[in-house]
């Protein structure tokens, strides 16, 4: 004869509440593993964005100082400085790159029109500085320096050109 046992097979509440607390801790470290997955995504993100708009910039500033026949101290009312660089051509364009405000725009124009303004960097980029150096051919450098923490920049970075082309 079978004695009926008065124990069921099945879970007790100890180990389903065991049972749901590693899937709880599992889904934490889950979710923490994709939210630093993402930040490190956007860090990388405005990294490559960064650095592609200073090799924008830095391939146009370069195009214009070596197609520039004179770099003048003054055009108009205008005077170049730390904050401005005036750049003309053979052709009679002029190109005027300002710090203006918090940004760097660069100014293209012929004759007594004014053409193109175009916003090259924001004052994330931290600040701007123009200087020259050399004689014989001028040496013109486009220098990006961090103006705070909160910029983007880390270090500062130059960006320089022989005036009207390649150094002999």
């Amino acid at each position: 004869m079978k004695v009926k046992s008065s124990h069921r097979a099945g879970f007790t509440l100890l180990e389903i509440a065991l049972v749901l607390t590693m899937v709880a801790v599992v889904m934490l470290l889950s979710g923490a593993v994709l939210v630093g997955a993402f930040r490190i995504e956007q860090a990388t993100s405005a990294s490559l964005n960064r650095q592609s708009h200073i090799v924008i910039l830095a391939d146009q500033f370069r195009a214009d100082v070596s197609q520039a026949v004179a770099a003048p101290e003054r055009e108009n009312q205008m005077s170049a400085g730390l904050a401005c660089l005036i750049l003309r051509n053979a052709d009679g364009r002029r190109i005027v790159y300002r710090w203006n405000v918090e940004r760097l725009e660069r100014s293209e124009w012929a004759d007594s029109s004014e053409g193109t303004r175009r916003l090259l960097l924001g004052a994330e980029y931290g600040t701007v500085e123009f200087s020259r150096a050399g004689k014989d051919q001028p040496i013109l450098t486009l220098r990006l320096l961090p103006s705070s923490a909160s910029s983007s920049l880390k270090r500062p970075i130059e960006i320089s050109a022989v005036l009207g082309g390649d150094y002999q």
